[in-house]
């Protein structure tokens, strides 16, 4: 069985010149421990530069020439694709601000022996959830205790951050959109659909919303105790949705 790891990233000096940084430390973290068959696949969201990984056969980069059209969830609808058509049997979806351990294993081998992985997604343990409702994954180490269902119907019910998670090609392909995108972008949807489900934060943001249309098609989201990831929580997303002029279009647009 084979992993794919999607893996966004920006670097610039104006707006995140550690981008890089973060980069090297995600990937470095995670080939160190990482005991299964991969694939990398790094988007690139309009850094001031490129990076050259031709000589590495499983690492998979696609640069994005303006971060600005699709944001955030369209560099991860590129990544899910890529995995996808890769032949990945489980993707994981991750920020780049993470640091891995000998855990992230477990998260796999939970994944794969799940009688529910092919209509479910999961999230670990981290230090780094900011919000209320998702402290449901707070934890300063791996607790089997803590593995659970997460039976959220609104959003103000206890969801998984969208900072990285992992699933099935059999998921992806289930409940993908129509055009083979996971997520709504912003560009697809009218406003009052992109609000339902991408909340405030519109193409920048974790995306939650996501998983709420999930359950109502009949999947699940679970909570993996025996994994634990170290999240430095950049918040740069928030950044790049001030630059792009989209801060507060919920409001503009009269949607609360």
């Amino acid at each position: 069985m084979k992993v794919g790891l999607v893996i966004t990233n920006h670097s610039s000096q104006n707006l995140r010149p550690y981008g890089r940084d973060l980069l090297n430390n995600a990937l470095k973290s995670f080939v160190s421990f990482a005991n299964f068959d991969y694939e990398i696949i790094i988007i690139d969201n309009q850094s001031d530069n490129k990076i050259d990984f031709s000589n590495h056969d499983n690492i998979h980069y696609t640069y994005i020439e303006d971060q600005q059209a699709k944001g955030l969830t369209g560099a991860w609808n590129t990544g899910i694709k890529k995995a996808s058509v890769l032949g990945c049997d489980v993707i994981l979806n991750s920020n780049d601000d993470l640091v891995f351990n000998e855990t992230i294993n477990d998260f796999v081998d939970h994944i794969k022996k799940s009688k529910f992985s092919d209509v479910s997604v999961f999230g670990p343990l981290t230090n780094g959830v900011g919000s209320a409702h998702m402290e449901i994954q707070h934890s300063d180490e791996p607790d089997m205790s803590m593995t659970r269902e997460i039976k959220s119907k609104k959003k103000s019910e206890p969801l998984i951050n969208g900072f990285f998670f992992g699933f099935t090609n059999t998921f992806y392909k289930k409940f993908m959109y129509p055009d083979e995108d996971l997520f709504a972008e912003f560009d697809k949807f009218d406003k009052s659909y992109i609000f339902k489900y991408a909340y405030a934060d519109g193409k920048w943001g974790g995306q939650e919303g996501e998983f709420l249309r999930w359950q109502s098609l009949g999947g699940k989201v679970f909570v993996v105790g025996n994994c634990w990831i170290n999240h430095l929580k950049k918040k740069d997303w928030y950044k790049a949705r001030c630059v792009s002029g989209e801060f507060g279009w919920h409001l503009t647009e009269g949607y609360q």
